[in-house]
């Protein structure tokens, strides 16, 4: 009921995005829409179970605002953990069609649900403005902060007009959230337009971001945010703009201009061993379009193209459409490497760039990059995407098919995380105090912008250009003695600068490859990482005891050997990388080698000669479990023979006495029997003729003989039976 709900409460935790309260209250009266809001936000359309839910909350006065105020707190608690803005927008689309769907009973007005379901909609256009933070596009961060701030001033005024529902304690309680939102979002434009004006005027618009500075204090210590998430939020802006302010070039700060500049982006990734890596290079379509040229991959000489070699697959060029509206044309690769470090090369070749389009096009990689938009140029089928990993992830979710009719998930690729961005500044200036002006070094590049191209790209972006707020590190100049005075050669974890004024174009090609190569790495170890693991995992079955039977030594012994042959082969692969007949040149090998040594690709080959021991020691283990198990056995097989020896001589003793008793039994049947036949035969021949007939006593001791003769063969013949089958007889 309306007036049963704590709503102060409520609010109260709301400024923290908290929501047990809401969570409690909802549990005593309707925890099936729970469940409902949980289902959409993971993904499915339940709008005709949101339906039938308002339908029935409908019947009991206030039901409908609990369950809206439900949906926009789950809505905003899962809005401050992920960056899933789609996920979200869809469930809050399926709770509206259903709150539009829903049968009200006759004559019901709801306005106060209308109203927080109109401010529910807004929620998708503050993610927007959030993007456009992280695209670190003021232009769009304005629009969008704007049309926020619109939208709620309407739903204040329609809260205001309602009868009786601002002063109810919802309506209070409503109020507040739009005033919020109005407030916040007004200062987020105003944090635009101030930013916008310092990226146009450079120095001039200092006065307007100290401006801009003092409302956001002012909002943030208001009585309306004092308590508020979006208090901090605003800090976080307030914060960047003062770093702004402090950043304007000036008397104290150089200020720098790149002339001409070129962004790489590095998609790798590894096939398994049964994908032959020269038939990636037939692929028909990719993404939508047809490769335009697929030749033999054109390395420099310092390598040795008979370790390294490869083809390069030429794509349509594409268009990325910036948030702002620019069109930036990037060139298209796919590069394929004998070793299996392959990768999508996406390039743009730039004339003069503002850090704050460098800081853009780092962060352009990025999987919570804005919303832009990715288009072919030439051919294609007409499809976008709304991120450049995204377009990548595409061009390998076809060749994963075309090729090995397989799933990229069954590829090892992860873009989101494996990604890497070279920035070729090849062409820039820089003025100093007194208006001189002179060609830029790596030292004058790093002295002026060294919090951004010394930094790694960070995910979530708090606010514009907060990149100004980083510490600048030290500097890990990777040149070594392959370059001059003037060059720089930095790496991050997903960035790499690259400055070598004064030198001609082969050189950069040079680099380029060098750095391309080890940022393309990382897949092809953690496909060698996983191996192991899955030979790993192999081996847990027979360590169950109820297989340890069905194993056997043999079979031990060849898995050993198929282990120390892929392990050889792990190892092998790994020298390869660190031969010297992969970059015969001294001086470059120890470049590639530092490179290497940055890219932390060191801890990789930690963790391989760990999961190498792991298998090793499994194996081991196995082996001895075997080899107890067929002790056991042999023990259990020579307790057999001995007790089936032991049989057998007790069958023998057992043979013997029986053939003895039976010989006696014989004897003494063979004695009386013929001493019966003897003294009939006597009787017989020795009577008249008429006396020859047998006496009946003779009748009866011949047949008495015959008896016991026959009992004492059938008492035999059962004795033996009973020991021939079962016992100790024959």
């Amino acid at each position: 009921m309306v007036g049963e709900t704590d709503w102060a409460a409520i609010a109260g935790e709301f400024s923290r995005r908290e929501l047990t309260a809401l969570t409690t209250t909802l549990e005593s009266s309707n925890d099936a829409f729970r469940k409902i809001v949980d289902r959409a936000l993971d993904d499915e359309d339940v709008s005709a179970e949101f339906a039938r839910a308002w339908t029935a909350a409908g019947r009991q006065p206030g039901e409908t605002l609990l369950l809206a105020a439900y949906l926009y707190a789950r809505c905003q608690a899962e809005w401050e953990l992920t960056g899933d803005y789609d996920r979200i927008s869809a469930a809050i689309d399926s709770a509206r069609r259903g709150w539009e769907q829903c049968d009200r009973p006759e004559g019901l007005d709801d306005p106060a649900t209308d109203l927080f379901l109109q401010h529910v909609a807004s929620l998708p256009e503050c993610m927007n403005a959030e993007g456009a933070v992280n695209s670190s596009c003021p232009v769009a961060l304005e629009d969008h902060a704007a049309a926020v701030a619109e939208v709620n001033s309407a739903i204040l005024r329609s809260i205001k007009s309602t009868r009786n529902l601002d002063a109810s304690s919802f309506g209070r309680f409503l109020s507040e959230i739009v005033e919020k939102h109005i407030v916040t979002y007004e200062a987020v434009a105003a944090v635009a337009h101030a930013v916008l004006g310092w990226l146009l005027q450079g120095s001039d618009a200092v006065r307007a971001l100290e401006a801009c500075m003092a409302r956001l204090e002012k909002a943030e210590s208001s009585a309306l945010l004092a308590n508020d998430v979006y208090a901090s939020e605003l800090r976080a802006h307030r914060y960047a703009l003062q770093s702004l302010a402090e950043h304007t070039p000036g008397p104290r700060m150089p200020e720098l201009t790149v002339d001409e500049a070129r962004l790489i982006y590095c998609y790798p990734f590894a096939v398994p061993p049964s994908v032959n890596w020269e038939d990636l290079g037939e692929a028909d379509v990719l993404a939508g379009a047809r490769p335009q040229l697929a030749d033999r991959l054109q390395l420099s000489d310092i390598w040795n193209e008979k370790v390294y070699n490869g083809l390069v697959v030429t794509l349509p060029p594409i268009n990325i459409r910036t948030t702002a509206g620019l069109d930036l044309r990037h060139t298209v690769e796919l590069r394929l490497s004998n070793l299996g470090n392959h990768y999508i090369r996406i390039e743009h070749a730039s004339g003069e760039l503002g850090l704050h389009d460098i800081y853009q096009g780092f962060r352009r990689a990025l999987p919570i990059m804005g919303e832009e938009t990715v288009t072919w140029l030439e051919g294609g089928d007409g499809r976008s995407w709304k991120r450049l990993h995204e377009f990548a992830n595409g061009v390998l979710e076809d060749l994963a098919m075309q090729v090995a009719n397989a799933k990229l998930s069954e590829w090892y690729a992860d873009l989101q995380k494996n990604f890497h961005v070279v920035l070729e500044i090849r062409r820039a200036r820089v003025r100093v105090a007194g208006g001189d002006e002179r060609e830029a070094t790596g030292a004058d590049i790093t002295a002026t912008a060294g919090k951004l191209l010394l930094n790694p790209i960070t995910s979530y972006a708090t606010a514009l250009e907060e990149w100004t707020r980083r510490q600048v590190p030290e500097v890990h100049n990777l040149c070594g003695d392959a370059g001059y005075d003037t060059d720089l050669l930095a790496r991050t974890d997903n960035t790499t600068l690259l400055v070598l004024p004064g030198s001609p174009n082969w050189v950069y090609l040079g680099e380029e490859e060098k750095v391309e190569f080890v940022a393309s790495l990382p897949p092809l170890l953690q496909r060698w990482r996983q191996e192991l693991r899955d030979l790993k995992d192999a081996l847990a079955n027979p360590l169950k005891a109820r297989d340890l039977e069905k194993t056997k030594r043999r079979q031990v012994e060849e898995d050993r050997m198929s282990l120390a042959r892929h392990v050889a082969e792990v190892r092998l692969c790994l020298d390869r990388l660190h031969s010297q007949r992969l970059v015969p040149a001294g001086v470059q090998r120890r470049q590639v080698d530092r490179l290497y040594e940055a890219a932390g690709l060191t801890r990789y080959e930690r963790e391989i000669d760990e999961e190498i021991r792991e298998v090793e020691a499994l194996y081991a283990l196995v082996a001895a479990y075997v080899g107890v198990v067929e002790e056991h056995k042999a023990r259990d097989e020579e307790h057999k023979a001995r007790a089936e020896e032991q049989r057998a001589r007790a069958e023998e003793v057992a043979t013997s006495k029986y053939q003895g008793r039976m010989q006696a039994a014989l004897g003494v049947l063979a004695v009386l029997s013929l001493v019966g036949l003897f003294d009939a035969i006597n009787q017989f021949t020795q009577a008249s003729a008429a006396d020859r007939v047998p006496s009946v006593w003779a009748s009866v001791e011949l047949a008495f003989v015959l008896l016991t003769a026959t009992a004492i063969a059938v008492g035999f013949w059962l004795t033996g039976r009973r020991g021939g089958k079962h016992g100790h007889g024959v």
